[in-house]
């Protein structure tokens, strides 16, 4: 085939030149590699001959068909170079009307020296190689379509102030690096006048391409092979006798090293001269001279592009998938003040959602709620403060009231103790050790206590477990009686007002610690679950953690006012005024004095013993107790519901300061753009990782559009 006639369908070529103009870089794409000197042939591009210029970098040659000729340089950085180093490189670009080799002397001593490759040039400092990538474009009206790679040669000897012993396996791995892949097509160059068995290239080759579908071997210098010895086993290569490369070789004679002035029409015909000579003008045309393995080449790359097109395009696609998959994962950007509000102003909203579903106990409405039982909050908390009131009736007074002679069950544990466990005489007076809340409140709830690391971040705010213990039975009158006969004045038929407060208070000395107690498990079970939504709402672990900072003071704060207000309630019921305005304080005297009237009747009848023996002392402590019963049990009442209703409702679940309502549209609206910042700013590895995978995206989505078309 004639140099410059088309090869067939060049359009799947087209689109492959047209992705590497995309700079997509991850997706292989089909070219050929090959030697310096056989490069220049066949593209008409002159390599720098100087021995500091010499191929101690790649060098990509692209060559299109054109109306005019023009050539551009260009410098790609290595994909693993600091950042330091490719924005020193990217800026290079210098362009050419035509070849001129004087210019492109100077042109690649430039790059040379940008690249870091100072040794090369016999500088002291710098590397003798560089894995960053030299890019020549050549178009004209006469250039073949074809890219082709040059890389380092496979050295066989070291030449001292050049190459260095650890700069050989560096050569290697690029040249390996390159020629690996299963589009690429190798061009084993090597030497009439060498050992061509003994080549490093062809055993490299071999490892990676066993079946040879893709390596073309060429042979150079024959003009050198003067032996007749040596010329036979050429003429048995090429004839493929000798069948070590499936694809065989092609034989070419270049310029030599000395010859910088010949045109190309001169290279042609000094080829032309040597292989009309016997033994080469017995070889097969086709593998002979620079136009035959243009032929070839080409006819390679078109076949291997055939096969390997469609894995292109699924390789495209995949990537694409894999950087929008990426690019999700980040999330909207968050560059600006606007990105960063709106940004915590939807995980306010969802967190919002979740506090709304969960007050309201519509669990169901949402996924994450119907299947978190332990996020259930306002079930837990009405349950909490149920059983709350239930230890307050059964074990929040000091010792058994006296009222018919009934004692009641005790209620033995408030607050649960994570890190301490019950003492033998903890056990012996029968308290338990709880682990959960099922047991903290005698067996009911069935949810787990928040982990400690929720605890240890509110130790220094919440109250000590509390292990409340049965009231004591059978005690209280004899109390009573000592009370009383301690604090007797000059009342006649009567006693003094401030014993019932006195004994009201030695009654309630626990309502404290269960109540802060109480106070506390609830705090708990909220911190645990502001904590939980947040993590739902926030899918940015970095933001999160960020906002979980900027939120766990104001969370404080918000608590220590609902325990505050908690003691508040405590002080004026346990140092306030002894009154009572409710109509069942009156109703429960008279119920404890018909209840001790009965017993009494029933135990006279037995004993034959007459109602007017009563003791005046004992008919006064029995006063004192009704009424010390009645006022404790209104109060209790009266107590338990202000707490809950105030403390646990009011300041932790539904106030508008409260901790439910720490994040929320307008605490985000609120935020000065510093806070945004470092709250949901993102760092900028992030931002660089954003703006790489977007101009990926954009080159992949351009090159779909070439291979589809």
């Amino acid at each position: 085939m004639e140099l410059g006639q088309d090869l067939g369908d060049r359009r799947q070529l087209d689109k492959i030149d047209a992705l590497r103009g995309l700079q997509i870089h991850d997706i292989a794409l089909p070219q050929s590699s090959g030697k310096s000197s056989v490069l220049e042939s066949i593209t008409g591009f002159n390599f720098p001959r100087s021995v500091g210029l010499c191929t101690r970098h790649a060098t990509e040659i692209r060559c299109r068909r054109a109306d005019t000729e023009s050539v551009t340089v260009k410098i790609a950085a290595a994909t693993d170079s600091p950042q330091h180093h490719k924005d020193k490189l990217n800026p290079f670009c210098r362009t050419l009307s035509k070849l001129d080799h004087e210019a492109f002397s100077s042109i690649f001593k430039e790059a040379a020296e940008i690249m870091g490759i100072g040794k090369a040039s016999g500088e002291e400092r710098g590397s003798a190689f560089s894995e960053d990538v030299l890019q020549v474009e050549i178009n004209g009206p006469n250039a073949d379509h074809l890219t082709i790679i040059d890389v380092p040669g496979m050295f066989e000897n070291v030449t001292p102030g050049v190459t260095e012993d650890g700069d050989i396996p560096l050569v290697k791995n690029m040249v390996k690096r390159y020629i690996t892949d299963s589009r690429t097509i190798i061009l084993a160059v090597v030497p009439c006048n060498g050992d061509i068995a003994n080549q490093k290239i062809l055993t490299l080759a071999k490892d990676v391409d066993p079946e040879g579908k893709r390596t073309l071997g060429v042979l150079t210098k024959p003009d050198l092979a003067v032996e007749r010895a040596s010329q036979d086993v050429i003429v048995e290569l090429v004839n493929g006798k000798r069948r070590d490369i499936q694809l065989g070789y092609c034989v070419v004679k270049n310029r030599g090293a000395d010859d910088l002035t010949s045109t190309a029409q001169q290279r042609d015909e000094t080829e032309r001269q040597l292989f009309a000579k016997d033994p080469w003008s017995k070889l097969p045309k086709d593998r002979l001279g620079i136009s035959a393995l243009k032929s070839r080449i080409q006819h390679l790359l078109l076949d291997r592009t055939k096969t390997e097109f469609p894995k292109v395009v699924a390789e495209v696609m995949a990537k694409l998938r894999d950087n929008k998959q990426q690019l999700k994962m980040l999330g909207k950007s968050r560059i600006t003040t606007e990105e960063q509000r709106g940004f915590l102003g939807k995980v306010a909203s969802t967190f919002t959602q979740f506090k709304i579903n969960s007050l309201d106990a519509r669990y169901k409405r949402d996924k994450f709620l119907s299947r978190k039982t332990d996020l259930r909050l306002v079930t837990h908390i009405r349950a909490m403060n149920e059983l709350y009131s239930e230890v307050m009736v059964k074990s929040g007074h000091r010792l058994e009231f006296d009222v018919g002679g009934k004692v009641l069950p005790d209620m033995r544990i408030v607050r649960v103790d994570l890190e301490e466990g019950p003492d033998a005489e903890d056990v012996a007076q029968g308290y338990v050790d709880v682990k959960s809340l099922a047991s903290l409140y005698g067996g009911k709830p069935a949810f787990p206590l928040p982990g400690p690391e929720i605890c240890s971040e509110l130790e220094h705010l919440l109250a000590r477990p509390y292990r409340c213990s049965a009231p004591l039975p059978n005690a209280i009158m004899t109390f009573i009686e000592d009370q009383h006969s301690a604090c007797r004045g000059y009342e006649i038929g009567t006693f003094n007002s401030d014993l019932v407060r006195g004994i009201f208070k030695e009654q309630a000395m626990k309502w404290e610690p269960i109540t802060l107690a109480h106070v506390s498990n609830v705090v708990l079970v909220l911190h645990h679950f502001i904590r939980s939504i947040l993590e739902e709402s926030c899918p940015d672990a970095d933001v999160r953690a960020s906002l979980w900072n900027h939120l766990t003071d104001d969370l404080e704060t918000r608590y220590k006012k609902a325990i505050t207000h908690a003691e508040f309630l405590l002080e004026v019921e346990l140092e306030g005024t002894s009154v009572s305005h409710d109509p069942r304080f009156n109703e429960l005297i008279a119920d404890a004095e018909a209840a001790r009237h009965d017993d009494t009747a029933s135990a006279d009848e037995n004993t034959g013993a007459d109602d007017q023996d009563t003791d005046v002392e004992d008919d006064i402590c029995e006063r004192i107790h009704d009424s010390v019963y009645a006022f404790y049990n209104v109060s209790r009442s009266r107590f338990v519901d202000v707490v809950c209703q105030h403390v646990i409702d009011h300041f932790l679940l539904h106030s508008s300061d409260g901790p439910l309502a720490v994040l929320s549209a307008d605490a985000v609206l609120s935020m000065s753009p510093e806070t945004l910042e470092m709250i949901a700013g993102e760092d900028l590895a992030t931002r660089n990782k954003r703006d790489h995978l977007t101009g990926e995206i954009s080159r992949l989505n351009e090159a779909l559009k070439v291979l589809k078309f």
